[in-house]
């Protein structure tokens, strides 16, 4: 299906298609069983590593931007995925371009390591984890407080 299709013929994929592609592999996400949230994510893959980073990262940020409810167990899901997918992104886009959105993530990881889900704060140590490895630990001062 789709996953396959983003695996094998990505290049093919134009800019202005990478924005529908991530809103809807996103929205399968809702309300979903393991196996269709499994698939979109992998889904989501292949796109961010087959097509053009800074597009995708551009494309994911906006699905950054919700409210967690950290005494709620459950995922909000277009978020956890979005954060899975993100991790793929991080070598790949610019410095630039992840040092100006480091402010906003460090609000969100703050939220998001504070989240009951395991799943939610395993998500976002592997992004700090990727990050740590692209900008180094002086780049990182701006999360210090996130061990806290």
């Amino acid at each position: 299906g789709v996953r396959s299709l983003l695996q094998f013929v990505s290049m093919y994929v134009k800019s202005e298609q990478v924005k529908d592609i991530i809103r809807v592999m996103l929205e399968c996400t809702k309300d979903a069983p393991f196996e269709i949230v499994h698939t979109a994510e992998r889904a989501l893959q292949n796109l961010v590593t087959g097509t053009d980073p800074e597009t995708c990262f551009e494309h994911l940020i906006p699905f950054t931007v919700v409210e967690i409810d950290l005494n709620n167990k459950i995922n909000p899901p277009a978020l956890l995925s979005t954060l899975r997918t993100m991790r793929y992104l991080v070598d790949r886009i610019s410095i630039d371009s992840l040092k100006e959105a480091l402010p906003h993530f460090a609000a969100l990881f703050r939220t998001a390591l504070c989240h009951k889900s395991v799943d939610m704060r395993k998500a976002t140590v592997f992004i700090l984890v990727e990050m740590h490895f692209v900008l180094g630990a002086e780049e990182l001062e701006l999360m210090d407080d996130l061990t806290d």
